[in-house]
Formats: structure tokens, sequence, C-alpha cells
């Protein structure tokens, strides 16, 4: 809405026609944008709405347990616990690459996405989380 930027557009879905974008919400020269579905990003909520499914108790109902909150790196990492299911979510919200560290007992699994990769030693998962990425990590 207004001049908020594109994160507040609805869904583009593949099976409808659109016109080009060719206006600025205030009347400011733009160039035209063709509309068209974001697969990749549609991929992304498909992948994360299974995985919730999935584990549907231990995000609804698990304990949240922060674990890094870093507003100068942009990170941002936390814990959901019920009973024995654990599962660390770890955001990186800036332009780099930086290393997470957090605590965690028992064996990982990369839940999201799928075969990033974890390494947990000493009680310990120690990852290099790329820019502007989010993993998920369940224990087994």
């Amino acid at each position: 809405g207004a001049d908020d930027p594109d994160e507040r557009k609805p869904m583009v879905w593949g099976d409808l026609q659109y016109d080009a974008e060719t206006t600025h919400p205030l009347g400011r020269p733009r160039k035209r944008d063709r509309v068209a579905p974001d697969t990749a990003m549609f991929r992304v909520y498909q992948d994360l709405i299974a995985l919730r499914r999935r584990h549907l108790r231990l995000f609804v109902d698990g304990t949240l347990h922060w674990l890094t909150t870093d507003d100068a790196r942009g990170l941002l990492v936390y814990e959901r616990v019920l009973g024995d299911q654990r599962a660390v979510i770890a955001f990186n919200n800036s332009d780099a690459i930086h290393e997470v560290s957090v605590p965690a007992n028992g064996r990982y699994r990369a839940a999201y996405p799928v075969g990033s990769g974890v390494v947990v030693a000493n009680g310990v998962i120690r990852v290099q989380l790329p820019a502007r990425t989010a993993r998920v990590w369940i224990r087994e």
C-alpha cells in the first residue's frame, strides 16, 4: 500500500493474468515492471508449511528460548522445546556470512533447507550462515 515496498503485495498466482506495473504510488516516474509469479518463493512457502505441519505441536506449543539476538550482525537464533523434541531456528538478516554457535545436545538434522548441513560438536551447533538466509534444525 501507498509507498510501502513490495513485501505487502499479495501473492501473484500462475493461473491469473496481470497487467505490468507502470504507476508509482506517489506519482513519480518508474520503469515498467512485468508481473509474474515468484516460483522460488512459492517453493519456500511450501517447504516451510510442510515443516510446520510435520512438527506442529513443537512449533505451536513448544517453549521459546532465545539463543542469540544480535542486532549489530543481523542474527536471531532461538530454540523451541516440547518434551524431548527440540528445534533450533536461525536467521541471518545481514548482507554478510556469519558464524553461528549455539548450545545443542544430541544429534540434529537439517530440516530447512534439507541438506543444509549442521555440525554439532561438544554440545554446540556451529555453522556458517549465508547472508539473508534462515535455517531450521530438528533434534533426532
